[in-house]
């Protein structure tokens, strides 16, 4: 997630206004201690701007 969100030019701070969601749980995300729900990953798409297949690349 913090490769999209540095290719979209993003700082956390402004990437949680325009998702919505809280910047603790941001970095939990980014430091892959926890999982996004589905409606958090549909608003993080939105705010990066990506396509789905971004979001879930290098998930195995």
């Amino acid at each position: 997630m913090s490769r999209l969100r540095i290719q979209a030019g993003l700082t956390q701070e402004r990437l949680c206004e325009k998702a919505e969601i809280d910047r603790s749980y941001l970095q939990r995300i980014e430091k892959g201690t926890s999982n996004p729900t589905v409606d958090v990953t549909i608003r993080l798409r939105k705010a990066l701007g990506c396509e789905w297949s971004a979001i879930f690349c290098g998930i195995e």
